[in-house]
Parts: C-alpha cells; structure tokens; sequence
C-alpha cells in the first residue's frame, strides 16, 4: 500500500499553514487534518465507534469532512428538548429552580411550534404537547428528585487503548448508592435499548469509572394517543389532549411510559469492546493513509435503519446542498503536530 499524501499539505508554516492545533485544517472543503490523522490515534466516543462500525462513509463525512445537518430530524428535535429537560431536573445544583425552569422551557417550546398557517399546529405541536404531559406527570410523581451531576464528563485513560471520550447522562448520585448511572432515551421504541443493543455504550461508561457499578437505562416512550378527531364534536383541544395523556401516564407510568432496566458491571465483556475500540482506531489510521474517501466504503443497509442516515442525501444525489448541511465548528485545543 502506498501512503497517498494530502495534495493541500503546504509546509511553508510548519507542519502545514492550513493546520489547526489539535488536528484541523482552515480550508473551508476539509475539516480534519488528514495528515494528522495519519500520525495520531483519534479520540473516539461511542457514538464515533458506533458510527464508523455502522457505515464507514458515514464515519467521513462526520468526523473527516465535518459535515452536519442545519436542521435536525424532528425526532432529534424531540430527543435534544428530553435531553435539555431531564439534564436539569436531575442536577443537584439545580434542586430551588429546576421545575420553574422546565415550566418556561417546555411553555416556550409548544409557543414556538404555532404555526397559524397551519391547521394542526394552530395551538403547537401535539409531540410538545405530549412531552409536556409527560414531564409534568414524572415530576408530580418524584422521579425528579433523584440528583446527581448530569452529563458528566469522561475520558479513558488507559495507554493500551485509544482515547475515548462522552457523557453520561446522570452519575454520582445524592444517594446512598453514588455507583449508580443512569442513562435517559426519549424514543417510541424502549426494545431498541435492551442490553443487546445498548451493550457497547454502556461498556464504554462502566470502562471509564470503576466506580461504576450499574447503570440504568430509562426509556421514556411517547403516548401513542393522538388528539381525537370527530364530525359531532370537532377536533379535540390541545389543553384536552394534553389532560388525557396526563392521566394516562399517571396510571400507567412503570409499565408503558418511563420503563427502567438495571445492569450490573459484571453482566459485560468490557476487554472486548476495548479490543474493538483499539481496531476501530487502527483503522481509521491504515484507512487515512490510503488517501480519499474510497477507503471508507458504504453500508447502504444502514442508510434507512433504523432511520434515516443525515447523509443519506449525500450519498445518494451525490451533491452537497449548502441549504441543508454545514460544515462544524472545530473544538480547537492543543494537539500534537503531525
């Protein structure tokens, strides 16, 4: 194999004037430094991994082009209000004000969905309005006070291995019990995060803190129930909607809403995932030095499952809308030269 050389390299300013400490490039059609991806083993997350072990073409136009959509899909949307709600209700410098502030937040939310041009939006989105049933149910019943840090920091730091880096959800709990994590999912589909699945990412929390001794993982699950729609009574009120979904989750909250799966450090095969972290890195690198995009080849079977790919577009028109993707902001910080 031959080691295909970056046709931008400029080594004028060394080690080139395109380069930004910590492996970025300052043209406007790159991102990555490939050159530094040649020579240093990159920092993953689970996501990265499990991006890269999904689709290899998905891993370069994330990671080595830096593309990302300008607008979410409206179920990302949904998860990042879930993400943003729960990260507060759970923190422990958050206990006074937390409720308060989910309240303005989630209001918020519903107003900026109106659309009056709209039929159905005339009042907000209903998926806000069922969120909202939700989270007001989950703190009528306590589930909030549990507190802990959220979105807390970790890093691998094992020389033998790649560097690995994300957030848990929730850890160092104010129990008696700070071993415990929790990691949160908003989705209709809780069998989607059974421990076959969810396998990888939870071996990459309990690999980060030894502390770790369980995790669980609570799946909050959308009501099914949609607003009611007849010709005698017309169509039913957000307000209403959102009352009846409210009982509902009330009475059903454990067993169809917020459904919760503890696992224990021991249930998991953690060198494994560690081996496949260190191969997922090795390659990255021999696939940077053969040089293009080629090297990184396509899964189309991942391209629709289980949703939509963000670059699915990419792919397939094989054109770069500037309407729809953007190139990512880099998280500059000191790096080593290639």
């Amino acid at each position: 194999m031959t080691e295909q050389r970056c046709e931008d390299l400029d080594p004028g300013v060394p080690p080139c004037s395109h380069y930004i400490e910590g492996g970025f490039c300052t043209l406007g059609y790159r991102f990555r430094c490939v050159e530094w991806m040649k020579r240093n083993a990159p920092t993953l997350s689970y996501t990265t991994i499990a991006d890269y072990t999904s689709c290899h073409r998905k891993f370069w136009w994330n990671q080595v082009k830096g593309l990302e959509r300008i607008e979410k899909s409206w179920p990302l949307q949904l998860g990042s209000h879930a993400s943003l709600i729960l990260g507060r209700l759970h923190h422990r410098d958050h206990e006074k004000d937390c409720v308060d502030w989910y309240k303005d937040y989630i209001t918020t939310a519903i107003n900026q969905s109106v659309d009056p041009d709209i039929e159905d939006r005339q009042e907000g989105h209903e998926d806000l309005w069922a969120m909202m049933a939700i989270f007001d149910a989950y703190i009528a019943m306590d589930f909030h006070t549990l507190k802990g840090i959220t979105e807390y920091e970790f890093h691998w730091n094992d020389p033998e291995y790649p560097r690995v880096h994300g957030f848990i959800d929730l850890l160092d709990l104010n129990t008696y019990d700070a071993a415990m994590g929790y990691e949160f999912k908003y989705s209709s589909k809780p069998d989607n995060y059974e421990q076959y699945i969810i396998e990888d990412q939870l071996c990459a929390y309990f690999i980060s803190d030894l502390k770790i001794k369980s995790m669980t993982t609570r799946v909050f699950v959308p009501p099914m129930q949609r607003p009611k729609d007849n010709k005698k009574e017309g169509k039913e009120s957000m307000v209403d909607f959102y009352d009846r979904v409210r009982k509902d989750v009330m009475r059903r909250a454990t067993t169809q809403y917020f459904i919760s799966k503890t696992y224990w450090r021991q249930e998991f095969d953690l060198e494994n995932y560690k081996n496949k972290a260190r191969r997922v890195s090795e390659e990255i690198i021999r696939y940077t030095e053969e040089g293009g995009i080629e090297p990184f080849y396509q899964n189309k079977r991942a391209c629709l499952a289980p949703f939509k790919c963000d670059y699915y577009d990419i792919c397939k028109y094989k054109v770069i809308s500037d309407t729809l993707y953007r190139k990512k902001t880099p998280r500059v910080k000191q790096g080593v030269t290639p």
